[in-house]
């Protein structure tokens, strides 16, 4: 299953995953300590459900939001309606995004393990847009989770949620030497 197909079956669930509403407030005070009066604008990458995006806006910035599952940018567009709020959302992989956004954020953060979902082949260009969609002194902050020390220490499971009466586990799965996660 292509990381596409597997997101855009996430999106039914993910914000119960995570617990949006706690972990938006996690954000904002997470990215209220990176956020600058310099900042003006900040591109998530992988956006998901949109909570980071939502968290920035909700910080005066003006977000821009990538990801290239179409399940996931329409859930995130439902969110950033409830959460009043004007986000630029796109459906594009990291390496794909367009040259007119070049040189255009003062933040660009790519959280939730989206590099780690990145093809060895890609990763290099998608580090490359990074660099090229930052402007000149932008702050660039990548969260990846770290696959080899999983595997080391067979702590499979990344994170417990629980809501309500439901209760999510996110853990990993080890076949033929390839690393998959799934909920």
């Amino acid at each position: 299953m292509k990381n596409e197909q597997f997101y855009n079956l996430a999106s039914e669930y993910y914000d119960e995953m995570i617990s949006f509403k706690s972990a938006l407030e996690r954000k904002q005070k997470l990215f209220s300590k990176v956020v600058t009066g310099k900042m003006k604008a900040a591109a998530d990458l992988g956006c998901g459900t949109g909570i980071d995006s939502i968290a920035l806006d909700g910080l005066g910035l003006k977000v821009t939001a990538f990801d290239p599952s179409d399940k996931m940018i329409s859930k995130a567009k439902t969110n950033a309606g409830l959460a009043r709020v004007n986000i630029n959302f796109n459906n594009y992989s990291i390496h794909n995004i367009p040259h007119k956004f070049d040189n255009q954020f003062e933040l660009v953060v790519s959280l939730g393990n989206t590099f780690a979902n990145i093809a060895r082949e890609g990763f290099q260009d998608s580090l490359q847009k990074c660099y090229d969609i930052l402007g000149r002194e932008g702050v660039l902050i990548i969260h990846i989770l770290n696959y080899h020390k999983i595997i080391r220490e067979k702590n499979r499971i990344v994170n417990i949620t629980q809501e309500g009466i439901n209760i999510l586990f996110a853990f990993m799965i080890l076949v033929k030497k390839k690393l998959f996660s799934t909920y």
